[in-house]
């Protein structure tokens, strides 16, 4: 009998080691993850709505961005866009990036963030979603709500 509570001892304290060495891991790449999505959408941004260049958001577009708007759509949003002007400050961001494990197609990384900037005739809010995918940021979700002469805009 003493030998078997060893072994289920010794068994649950591997468990034990295992899951704090997972949880670990886990909040050491999630606080990588947040870095890097940060990084990208307070780049990304500024030179996406800088001029309002739908070409920029164009060239870091994920496939499922591509799937469901047209160039031709991304090009009379930022059209719209516009009439806020150029952009005159870039106040950052803030959200975080999301790290899921699924059985059947592995792991996805993905972030969220909320970007505030001042334009010559406005300031907006600016929606981001990112994914990463072969270690490579792309845009996954684009949605500008912004206040232009008085007016409320806001376009996807």
């Amino acid at each position: 009998m003493h030998k078997i509570l060893t072994i289920l001892g010794a068994i649950t304290l591997v468990l034990i080691l295992c899951g704090g060495a997972a949880i670990g891991y886990a909040v050491y790449v999630g606080h990588q993850m947040d870095a890097e999505s940060k990084a990208f959408v307070d780049n990304a941004v500024p030179a996406i709505v800088k001029n309002w260049d739908h070409n920029k958001l164009i060239d870091i577009e994920s496939p499922e961005l591509r799937e469901a708007s047209s160039d031709d759509q991304i090009r009379t949003a930022f059209a719209g866009f516009a009439r806020l002007g150029d952009l005159v400050d870039y106040r950052g961001s803030t959200g975080q990036s999301t790290l899921a494990f699924m059985l059947s197609s592995g792991s996805t990384i993905s972030a969220t963030y909320v970007a505030k900037a001042v334009f010559q005739n406005g300031e907006a809010e600016i929606q981001v979603t990112a994914v990463k995918r072969n270690g490579r940021w792309m845009v996954q979700g684009f949605h500008v709500d912004g206040k232009s002469s008085g007016e409320a805009q806001r376009q996807t």
